[in-house]
């Protein structure tokens, strides 16, 4: 990645890495890592995006003794939709994730980018549309 961060734990120690256009590699003590947060920039034109991710748990990543480790991010997006039905109302609700169930979050101009939906009826035809916001 040109420009983005990875934060790394092991035990009680907490590791932010930053990677602002350049590829030099980040030296770190040899050992098992857990990844906890990625976050990948791109700015296109005058529009600045990144996704990010977290992990409760952390991606394992081990480092050994004097040797050059790439951190890879999974390409992988999952959306789900879920829509209950009560009565006469319509409960919708979504998880956006990664690899091992990351909670992906989508950001345009530092500003999280809402989900766009349509409630389709018989035939395709639309009975509501809107926005939500998540995270």
């Amino acid at each position: 990645m040109k420009r983005g961060s990875i934060v790394l734990s092991r035990g009680d120690r907490i590791v932010s890495l930053v990677w602002t256009g350049t590829r030099e590699p980040r030296a770190l003590p040899a050992g098992s890592w857990h990844m906890r947060t990625t976050r990948i920039e791109r700015t296109k034109g005058k529009t600045h995006w990144f996704i990010s991710s977290t992990s409760p748990h952390g991606e394992p990543l081990d480092l050994p003794a004097g040797k050059t480790t790439r951190a890879e991010v999974s390409p992988i997006v999952v959306f789900r939709g879920k829509a209950t039905r009560k009565g006469r109302t319509l409960q919708l609700g979504f998880a956006i994730t990664g690899k091992d169930k990351r909670g992906l979050s989508i950001y345009r101009n530092y500003k999280r980018v809402p989900v766009r939906y349509d409630v389709r009826g018989r035939g395709g035809r639309i009975l509501h549309s809107g926005r939500m916001n998540y995270g």
